[in-house]
């Protein structure tokens, strides 16, 4: 089976992220035919857009192959190949979401079902973002001892106030389309019924900016207030301490932020704090060399073990405590070395 579907239909190009069986999760083959497509777009005057989808009905993309990404890890630590080929399959996906953000003909990504990680990568580069009933958005690196990672530090640092933030420490997923469309991670809504007449329209070469206006059938249900309050501390301590003196909420919410990886909590904050200034570029720079930095550490491994491989969910982080990571160790990942 092609990890790609593509298909040239009129003006527009159409591809299918071809692996249902695991949530058309990202490996080299999909990244690298992605930027042959776009390729084959810049170099083609007919083509006036480029529509991204995902095979089956469960998601448009779930992120990338973590196990493989674990595999190597180990196979370097225990003294079998390099770093650096471990690291191709970022740089690689990195450089694409790069590429997408700035590429010169609109992008349109369906965001239908799971869209997490790599996923949000893809769809966040796009400049049409398409939210249906059944999308589930998150960035939920912090669970696996990663960071927000595909340039997602740019998009939740522009999200409204510290939403941002509440997401990228708790790993939480929003499925309602209108904080979806508030928070900027999507830009149209529509009913997934209608989804392939538009692409009808799209592949005509007509404008579908009306066709796309559609206003979700549910209002926002973040509580972007409460949010605001405890998350604009600028330590996770505090932010914890905060949520600890508050509602039910706050306080499930900092039980759930305790169950991630110490480290990643620590340098997920300072990565946002520094993304908020940021270019698309200057975010996607940093994303490599705190990939590479996560790579070389344990929790990464850890992470992916409890949640993919044996799926005990019961990840031992080291670390263990927010007051065993001091500035010095939280400023080692972002120094250029």
């Amino acid at each position: 089976m092609d990890d790609l579907l593509i298909e040239r239909r009129n003006a527009a190009i159409f591809v299918t992220l071809n692996r249902p069986a695991v949530l058309n999760a990202l490996n080299f083959n999909m990244i690298r035919g992605l930027n042959a497509v776009l390729d084959d777009a810049a170099a083609d005057p007919g083509v006036q857009a480029v529509c991204i989808t995902g095979a089956g009905d469960r998601a448009f993309c779930a992120g990338g192959d973590i196990k493989a990404a674990r595999e190597g890890g180990l196979a370097w630590k225990a003294g079998q190949g390099r770093l650096e080929d471990v690291m191709a399959f970022f740089d690689e996906e990195y450089a694409l979401n790069r590429r997408m953000f700035h590429f010169e003909k609109p992008l349109i990504a369906v965001m239908s079902g799971i869209t997490m990680g790599g996923g949000v990568g893809i769809a966040g580069a796009c400049r049409i973002r398409i939210t249906t009933a059944t999308t589930r958005w998150a960035m939920p690196e912090v669970t696996i001892g990663f960071f927000p990672d595909v340039g997602a530090g740019y998009y939740l640092t522009r999200a409204p106030g510290f939403a941002g933030r509440y997401l990228g420490l708790t790993g939480q997923a929003i499925a309602n389309a209108a904080d979806l469309l508030t928070c900027g991670f999507a830009t149209h809504y529509m009913d997934a019924a209608k989804v392939s007449d538009v692409l009808e329209v799209l592949a005509s070469g007509a404008d579908t900016t009306e066709t796309l206006a559609e206003s979700p059938p549910v209002d926002a249900e973040l509580p972007y207030a409460e949010i605001d309050r405890h998350f604009s501390h600028d330590r996770v301590e505090d932010i914890l301490a905060s949520l600890d003196q508050g509602d039910q909420w706050g306080r499930e919410t900092a039980n759930l932020i305790r169950t991630k990886s110490p480290t990643s909590l620590k340098v997920t904050l300072k990565h946002l704090q520094l993304s908020a200034g940021d270019t698309f570029e200057e975010v996607s720079r940093r994303d490599v060399r705190l990939a590479r930095k996560f790579l070389e550490g344990v929790d990464l491994y850890e992470g992916i073990r409890a949640a993919v491989v044996d799926k005990d969910r019961q990840p031992k982080w080291n670390p263990l405590r927010l007051s065993d990571i001091d500035a010095d160790e939280v400023a080692s990942y972002f120094r250029n070395s």
